[in-house]
């Protein structure tokens, strides 16, 4: 059984052999954002404190910073 099998048809003459064959696997982002010196970092902290998402009326700021929070050595 090959995973997405109609984009893989859908592509087979412009992707390598390689790609069409391989199994499915996933993919990580970095974990730029664990890391408080890093950009990133900053970037959604920032976005996640301030105040276009606490004038969101379906997003809870408070439980997100809360999570944000929890993130070992990084957030507090």
């Amino acid at each position: 059984m090959t995973e997405k099998h109609v984009l893989r048809e859908a592509v087979r003459d412009v992707i390598t052999n390689t790609v069409y064959k391989r199994q499915k696997h996933p993919f990580l982002s970095p974990p730029a954002t664990l890391n408080p010196t890093e950009k990133l970092s900053a970037l959604v902290n920032d976005t996640l404190r301030g105040p276009a998402l606490a004038s969101t009326p379906f997003f809870d700021q408070k439980k997100g910073i809360t999570l944000l929070a929890r993130q070992p050595a990084c957030y507090g």
